[in-house]
């Protein structure tokens, strides 16, 4: 215990000189002041030092000179120095509002943050009226775009617009980017035009997609941008850049079909289809693609207009042609890799464009159409029998007119006999070759159907197939009037194990059957006829 006592001496004597510090000495007079603005609200820094906001009572303060500040936000700050006597101090003031002025953000895309001394102010399309006025750093931004950033002056009494900027979109950076280093690919046409779509900018996306269709129609060139150089490409290389091409182009009309459905509303879309087509005609006036000419001229045939059909068909067929015969100068092998390819595309709008006019029962046109084509196809043995074929088809289905069927039939010869003529492959010919013995036969050419037909057959290796043919032959074999032939044909059929097969032998040789009787009772008709007397049935004179 004796130990502890000196430290408690002294640990009272430090209370006691605390207390003395913190209380008015004897003798120290003090004073207190009352400080009021208006607006309320306001900051009061005493000598520098936070005392509180207005309205505030300080009181035990030192008598002596004070500095005094008061500020608030929109206010101009005051500034002002008092004598504080034993009385005490009221002091009031009135704070004038700061100048002001107001900004305006109107930028692209909407939606973009804006930023003042790095506080969010609020997003684009924006107007802050009473904006105090001075300095600030203003902000521009949003995902995936580039910020825009400046420093601002807001002026007393005027405003300061930003308007008509753009912020750098770095999502289309990036695909136009790879669109310009690969110009020859489709596919980034296709991402181009689908994220323009998808942003609502419909003239952007129609052209992306009309400028994808016409590299889509142009040549593969190794030589040109974005490609090293053919010498410098693989085989395989190559041929890996081709399917993607084909691939690219199978790509490129469904895109552009499936965003015909997309969309807010029936009038975007309505709108996107009739800008889109606008955009593919004229794309494809200069290198067509058969399956818009196709989709184009059903349309225009379904809704009447036969004539816009025929402009469509007529056409593609003069490009296409066009662009085949350029292929062959330039010597370049893969000409249309993806698109045109004259063999196989022109050929098909001939045939509709013959079609149509089948349908118009023109058959001056039909004539002149057919004999176009004839030229330009005398040596495409392929061509020849896809025409053919489409026009023989017609008069089977019972579409074409009476009087048209003759003309029909008869083009459909001519060029079945071309393709026969020409084509080399055994196979391939005698399926020509009974096409060609069915337009003679519907012609009621029967002795030439029956040369055909039994050519077919001779040429034909498959045994399911050779009956098949066999069984034409007999039919053909039945109007030639050469019945023995017929009937040794179906005999031999009703052994095989093709049911249709076996009932169609039966329903010919009923046929033969029923021309004998037929013959047999013209003939006894006849002979009675010669043995009756020759008054009798004549009545009296």
């Amino acid at each position: 215990m004796k130990r502890l006592l000196p430290l408690l001496i002294f640990l009272l004597i430090c209370a006691g000189v605390l207390l003395l510090r913190r209380s008015p000495a004897v003798g120290h007079a003090v004073a207190w002041m009352s400080v009021e603005t208006q607006p309320p609200g306001a900051t009061v820094l005493l000598n520098g030092r936070l005392a509180g906001a207005t309205p505030i009572l300080v009181d035990r303060l030192p008598l002596g000179v004070y500095g005094i500040r008061l500020e608030r936000e929109g206010c101009q700050p005051v500034s002002f120095r008092v004598d504080l006597g034993h009385d005490g101090a009221v002091l009031k003031r009135a704070l004038e509002p700061l100048p002001t002025g107001a900004l305006v953000v109107d930028v692209q895309p909407r939606g973009a943050e804006v930023l003042l001394d790095g506080e969010l102010a609020g997003q684009s399309p924006l107007k802050l009226d009473r904006l105090p006025a001075g300095a600030y750093d203003l902000l521009i931004r949003k995902t995936n775009f580039n910020a825009y950033a400046t420093r601002t002056e807001i002026a007393p009494g005027r405003t300061q617009t930003y308007s008509g900027i753009e912020l750098g979109d770095r999502v289309l950076e990036m695909l136009e980017g790879t669109q310009r280093a690969e110009p020859q690919r489709v596919s980034h046409y296709i991402d181009l035009a689908h994220y323009y779509f998808v942003n609502d900018n419909l003239d952007k996306a129609v052209d992306a997609f009309a400028r994808g269709k016409e590299v889509d129609n142009s040549l593969l060139n190794f030589d040109g941008p974005g490609y090293p150089g053919r010498a410098r490409l693989t085989d395989s290389e190559r041929s890996f850049e081709v399917q993607m091409r084909r691939r690219d182009h199978e790509r490129l009309e469904k895109e552009i079909e499936k965003h015909r459905h997309m969309g807010k509303d029936d009038d975007f879309k309505r709108e996107f289809s009739q800008k889109i087509d606008r955009a593919m005609e004229q794309a494809n006036v200069a290198n067509p693609s058969w399956e818009w000419a196709s989709r184009n001229a059903d349309a225009n045939i379904g809704s009447g207009n036969f004539d816009k059909a025929e402009r469509i068909y007529a056409d593609f067929i003069a490009a296409a042609e066009r662009g085949a015969s350029q292929s062959v100068e330039h010597g370049n092998v893969q000409a249309r890799v993806a698109q045109i390819d004259a063999s196989a595309d022109a050929p098909k709008a001939y045939a509709a464009l013959m079609e149509l006019y089948i349908k118009k029962k023109d058959l001056r046109k039909l004539s002149e159409t057919f004999d176009a084509f004839h030229k330009a196809n005398t040596s495409n043995a392929a061509a020849l029998r896809f025409c053919g074929g489409a026009l023989l088809k017609r008069p089977l289905e019972g579409v074409a007119n009476s009087a048209g069927r003759q003309r029909v039939l008869e083009l459909a010869q001519t060029a079945l006999s071309r393709a026969v003529e020409i084509t080399f492959d055994k196979e391939v010919k005698a399926q020509c070759q009974l096409e060609l013995g069915l337009a003679l036969l519907l012609l009621n050419k029967f002795d030439e159907a029956v040369r055909q037909y039994q050519a077919s057959v001779d040429a034909t290796d498959d045994a399911a197939a050779r009956e098949d043919r066999s069984m034409s032959l007999a039919t053909a074999l039945r109007r030639a009037g050469r019945n023995d032939e017929c009937r040794a044909i179906c005999e031999k059929l009703l052994a095989s194990a093709n049911a249709k097969l076996r009932g169609r032998a039966n329903v010919e040789l009923q046929a033969i059957q029923n021309s004998q009787n037929s013959q047999n009772s013209q003939n006894s008709q006849n002979s009675e006829n010669s043995q009756i007397p020759m008054g009798m049935g004549m009545g009296k004179k």
